[in-house]
């Protein structure tokens, strides 16, 4: 997850983005607060730069999600992502 970054205060609707990438495809990405489902990202946008850090990598391999955080009480929270590929694997990196 490139955004929001570690230990941020947000507010309002916040983007989420990073990006992710398998052997096999990526079915799907899931934006968690507190471990439980917030919703699920818009996965498979162009994130070029992230053959920098793996040449292996595909270009379409960023995702985005617009967390509304008012649906959560004022606090600390911690913000994750769960993400599954087409076999059925999941990670919670």
């Amino acid at each position: 997850m490139d955004t929001p970054s570690a230990g941020s205060q947000v507010n309002g609707s916040v983007n989420v983005a990073g990006w992710t990438f398998d052997n096999v495809a990526v079915s799907k990405v899931e934006v968690l607060v507190d471990n439980s489902l917030a919703g699920t990202a818009n996965y498979g946008l162009a994130q070029p730069d992230v053959a920098g850090a793996d040449p292996d990598a595909p270009v379409n391999v960023g995702f985005e999600y617009t967390l509304n955080t008012i649906r959560f009480a004022n606090g600390a929270h911690t913000l994750g992502v769960k993400v599954a590929d087409a076999s059925g694997n999941v990670a919670l990196p």
